[in-house]
């Protein structure tokens, strides 16, 4: 159980953890086309992305019943070897009860920074639109406003 939006308890699985490149990331957006794709890329080391995370977790958990997709990119990856990476991403995920799927990202970082169009700064959430083309990008750990902002445009 955890807390949810109002303090209510929750139920959920752990989201499922995979490793990828910039095809696994392809493939989700195709995957997913018709509806909207909340992408959070962040790594267990960033404290930003740490204190981020349960809100993360109360949004993704209040919008379940809504057309998006909550996804998330672990750049644990480029601090650590793959199999490492995984553990870590993988007991974060269970500590924080996170209930979507999350890719640790293993290619290279600069062919990532150019597909999602990055600043280099994390944690970064793109929110893309039922086309699968980026509709908006937030830099920085995302604040009531912008989890708002959304929950206003998915509907």
């Amino acid at each position: 159980m955890a807390s949810g939006c109002g303090d209510r308890p929750v139920k959920h699985d752990t989201g499922r953890v995979v490793a990828g490149g910039i095809e696994a990331i392809d493939s989700v957006l195709t995957a997913n086309r018709g509806q909207w794709v909340l992408l959070n890329v962040w790594a267990t080391w960033c404290r930003p992305c740490v204190a981020e995370m349960p809100d993360l977790v109360a949004f993704a958990e209040t919008m379940a019943d809504r057309p998006l997709t909550v996804l998330g990119i672990s750049t644990d990856y480029f601090t650590d070897d793959d199999t490492t990476a995984i553990r870590k991403v993988t007991e974060f995920l269970h500590r924080y009860s996170v209930p979507y799927p999350n890719l640790v990202f293993i290619g290279d970082m600069d062919a990532l920074t150019e597909r999602l169009q990055l600043s280099g700064a994390i944690p970064t959430t793109i929110l893309f639109d039922p086309q699968g083309k980026p509709a908006q990008q937030y830099v920085g750990k995302l604040e009531r406003e912008q989890f708002d902002a959304v929950k206003k445009r998915v509907g």
